[in-house]
């Protein structure tokens, strides 16, 4: 079979991916479906309040003990489930610091750290820093310092962190998770993701609104295509790929209508999946059965017209959920409890979804699948 080759320029030279060439996947069998949402009722459990709305973290880790997050100035706090009230792990340090890549496997979490310039946007500055916790403890130590650029963790797989310079120089690179030995990782281009031990990147295509998805497995970096993209922006679960098909309504008023094409990794085919009504949040989640986000309108996010009025409250961001093999959509109502704007998706697990408000962590039970 042909191979197909990536070539991706750099500073200090082209970074090639090659693999099997373009193969469009064939269509997955999902049984017609209206795309009206169903309504399901589920509970929402108000876990702890902010101190005020800029302590608000945008993602967060969870794992089946304990959520953690970070704040920009590089305070690192994890919450219990079931406990009272949330752990300072590590104070925010001083001078302040950039943290940025907050990943984790069974045992450790691993952040990418920097020092900040300050001025009208601080600007974080080499030497990048990789640095590793232990979850219970909370042990930190430093696993590696990038004298000329900084240091973004991605994800970790096969005992390996793997990260890349945020200068974009070089391609990705692995660090062992016990310390040691760096090695370079240049079949993967520094635009890619890792979910898992799978990495994914996008091939633009000829216009910027078009490319191609690929796949690689960090046991097996020969790169599969996995078909067409529309833009790149996607979510990954633990079988399966989904990007966002645009549509758009000059109105007035103005709206972009969104909906996931599914591309299913076990039986290796793709599906256009129906709409729900608006917009989906950039913050999702994907376990096997379902695909969880907020709705709303993105172009109706301006919060204050050219003539300095304000504009209007944004709505409520609706929480919906998509089975993955059927299409069916589902709205969650969770009386007593509606997600306002600016609420975001940051994790998940076996029962809930956690999501934040300027206001509170919640976490809002899974229905039964029915």
């Amino acid at each position: 079979m042909p191979r197909q080759c990536l070539w991706a320029s750099a500073a200090c030279g082209l970074l090639v991916a090659c693999g099997n060439a373009p193969e469009d996947l064939a269509h997955c069998p999902i049984a017609p479906t209206s795309g009206e949402p169903v309504v399901v009722e589920s509970a929402a459990t108000e876990l702890l309040r902010w101190p005020s709305a800029a302590s608000q973290p945008t993602l967060a880790l969870v794992d089946e003990s304990a959520i953690f997050w970070y704040e920009d100035n590089g305070a690192i706090w994890r919450f219990v489930k079931g406990g009272a009230a949330p752990e300072l792990l590590r104070a925010a340090p001083q001078p302040p610091v950039w943290l940025r890549g907050f990943v984790a496997d069974a045992d450790r979490i691993y952040w990418g750290e920097a020092e900040l310039i300050a001025g009208f946007e601080p600007t974080p500055v080499p030497p990048g820093r990789l640095w590793s916790a232990d979850k219970t403890n909370f042990d930190a130590s430093l696993l590696l310092e990038v004298a000329d650029a900084v240091v973004i963790p991605a994800g970790v797989a096969d005992a390996n962190v793997y990260a890349q310079r945020e200068s974009f120089d070089g391609a990705f690179f692995s660090v062992a998770v016990a310390g040691g030995a760096t090695s370079e990782v240049p079949s993967i281009p520094v635009s890619a993701r890792l979910f898992g031990d799978r990495f994914y990147w996008v091939e633009p295509g000829a216009d910027e609104e078009g490319g191609r998805l690929w796949r690689a497995r960090s046991s097996d970096l020969t790169p599969r295509s996995l078909g067409p993209i529309e833009g790149s922006e996607i979510d990954v679960g633990p079988e399966h790929v989904l990007w966002h098909r645009d549509r758009y309504d000059n109105g007035p008023p103005q709206v972009l209508y969104q909906s996931f094409v599914l591309i299913d990794e076990r039986r290796g085919c793709t599906a256009n999946m129906p709409a729900a009504g608006e917009s989906i949040s950039f913050a999702t989640a994907v376990d096997a059965e379902h695909v969880y986000w907020h709705s709303f309108n993105k172009l109706g996010s301006v919060t204050e017209y050219a003539d300095g009025r304000p504009s209007p409250a944004l709505p409520d961001f609706p929480l919906y959920r998509m089975h993955l093999d059927t299409g069916r959509i589902q709205r969650i109502d969770t009386p007593g409890f509606s997600s306002p704007a600016h609420s975001f998706v940051v994790g998940q697990d076996a029962e809930n979804i956690y999501v934040t408000t300027p206001e509170a962590l919640i976490a809002i039970r899974k229905p039964l699948t029915h």
